[in-house]
């Protein structure tokens, strides 16, 4: 059986994955809930560990949904977000 390749770069058109990850976000909330609006430049294609993800973060860098770009182009929302992409200071 072969060994599946590595994802070593992005297939899939990063505006693309930007409007989507924000459309997943604002349909995210339930009715009635007011969601944080990321910030001007607060929405990004990222990558780590050999994984894509498309980070949205708000104001102060506050990091509100991060999404992680699987090999079909589909996004899947974290919920456990890697250290990496928190924008935590250690």
């Amino acid at each position: 059986m072969a060994k599946p390749k590595k994802q070593t770069a992005l297939q899939h058109d990063e505006t693309d994955l930007e409007n989507r990850a924000l459309a997943a976000y604002w349909r995210s909330g339930r009715p009635g809930e007011k969601l944080a609006a990321p910030s001007a430049d607060g929405v990004a294609v990222v990558k780590s560990r050999g994984k894509f993800y498309v980070r949205l973060t708000g104001a102060d860098d506050v990091l509100l949904m991060c999404y992680r770009v699987r090999n079909d182009g589909k996004l899947k929302r974290m919920l456990r977000v890697p250290v990496e992409l928190r924008g935590e200071r250690a």
